[in-house]
């Protein structure tokens, strides 16, 4: 008898057992200890996870290499550019992902001139292609603007003012983009970067594009800086603090130009993940 009341103890508890464990697999998240789509779109600090950083830009961000005939146009080789500059500092004290997204010409909200071979007026103008490009490369912590330069050639006929309403404006709808093309994701942080001021013209062609923008260009800073106090989510950079247009074209920057832009960036970003790890 006793042997029988054993064996259906056994019995019992194997049945419990195994009832635990069916319950456990259907109840428990798959790849619990990974992180989850969605949870990637609450991140909010570097530390958390590898940080993906979107730079949209015009021919600085794509890496122009300034030189004396102007045209046509060269390159700086990929790790002289100062979007690599940032991601291998990134990358120095957390892991980083930098895209760049540079377009020659590309201007902030206007179309150009005329088409260029296969290009539109219209594929110059960063506000109709900016959302594209974002949905293309989600999910994102941060997306770079730096926009302007082209802005500031006289054919556009556009105040600083005019060119710092516009840039907020481009940032704001970057900052909007939440649950992207289908996903659960977040819109990125913003962070604005005024571009430097233009230098002497004169050495290249492309005195006759940008001749005249001197002037205004000095003034773009200040143009920022007020727009800034009526967007408070997005973040603002002046460039101009920290590099010149030392390029022989007075628009393009130099090697050195990139290597200090791309690290200060840094900086700035990872100062913003400190303040978040304090918060």
């Amino acid at each position: 008898m006793t042997r029988t009341i054993r064996k259906h103890e056994s019995v019992h508890v194997f049945v419990s057992f195994i009832t635990i464990l069916i319950f456990s697999i259907f109840t428990t998240p798959l790849y619990a200890n990974t992180t989850s789509d969605r949870e990637r779109t609450d991140r909010q600090c570097w530390h958390e996870n590898k940080q993906q950083v979107l730079v949209f830009g015009d021919s600085n961000t794509w890496g122009w290499k300034p030189v004396a005939e102007g045209f046509p146009a060269r390159r700086y080789a990929k790790y002289e550019r100062w979007t690599s500059i940032l991601e291998s500092t990134l990358n120095n004290q957390h892991p980083a992902s930098v895209i760049a997204d540079g377009l020659i010409s590309r201007t902030i909200n206007l179309d150009a001139g005329q088409a260029v071979g296969e290009l539109t007026k219209e594929a110059f103008n960063g506000s109709r292609d900016i959302v594209n490009s974002m949905a293309k490369h989600a999910p994102l912590d941060w997306i770079v603007i730096m926009l302007g330069t082209n802005d500031l050639a006289p054919s556009y006929e556009r105040s600083p003012k005019e060119i710092a309403e516009a840039a907020f404006a481009l940032a704001e709808k970057a900052r909007q983009q939440d649950n992207i093309l289908y996903s659960a994701y977040r819109a990125p942080q913003v962070l604005l970067i005024v571009p430097p001021p233009i230098g002497s013209t004169v050495n290249t062609p492309l005195h006759g594009i940008f001749d005249g923008a001197q002037t205004p260009s000095k003034q773009i800073a200040a143009a920022f800086l007020k727009e800034a106090d009526k967007h408070t989510d997005i973040h603002l950079l002046d460039a101009g603090q920290i590099i010149t247009t030392d390029g022989i074209d007075g628009v393009h920057f130099s090697r050195q130009n990139h290597i200090t832009l791309g690290k200060a960036v840094a900086r700035f970003l990872l100062r913003k993940d400190s303040s978040c790890n304090q918060a």
